[in-house]
């Protein structure tokens, strides 16, 4: 019985070695299919909306360093253009400044696209007006944004399309951006 229970000992152990990749024996590499992380300083400008009153037309310009490892930190600030309402002093309008850090994770599921997953994190600057009954206010308060970017790389240049969702503060929105930029 000891015999067995050694010969079943041994088997294990060699499957065990032999999965480990323990076995002396010389395996065939299969070639890599992870395309590295472009590595560096990058700049852009977007346009886009938010598709409600206070986040319209915005515009927006980003720069950030991305590391060899795929993680990116930068910074960025966005305007919005919001709805304009008459009041009895005149033409008032919404708009929003977000100024911030993000921090993200890039990878390259092709040498030139990249995907990038994002949380930007910063003050909000919103000027909300409604015309019925008449009220506008003005507030700052921490703003985040989780947001998916991706980017058609050519040369240094890229294009890119990017989606978040701006989950604080109110008004919440979901927003929609094109852009245009530089990597060096």
């Amino acid at each position: 019985m000891n015999s067995k229970i050694a010969s079943a000992a041994r088997l294990s152990l060699t499957i065990f070695a032999f999965v480990a990749g323990g076995t002396g024996i010389a395996r065939a590499e299969l070639p890599s299919t992870k395309v590295p992380v472009q590595e560096g300083y990058e700049a852009s400008a977007q346009i886009g909306s938010g598709f409600v009153d206070t986040y319209g037309l915005g515009l927006g310009a980003r720069f950030g360093y991305t590391s060899s490892n795929g993680i990116y930190v930068g910074g960025d600030a966005t305007y919005y253009f919001g709805n304009t309402v008459a009041s009895a002093t005149g033409h008032i309008s919404a708009h929003t400044t977000f100024v911030g850090g993000e921090g993200g994770y890039e990878f390259f599921p092709d040498p030139r696209w990249e995907v990038r997953p994002y949380v930007f994190f910063g003050p909000a600057f919103i000027h909300t007006v409604q015309a019925v009954p008449f009220a506008s206010e003005s507030v700052t308060r921490f703003a985040v944004q989780p947001g998916l970017l991706t980017a058609y790389h050519f040369g240094g240049a890229f294009v890119s399309a990017e989606a978040k969702v701006h989950v604080t503060p109110n008004p919440t929105a979901f927003t929609v951006f094109g852009g245009t930029g530089l990597g060096f």
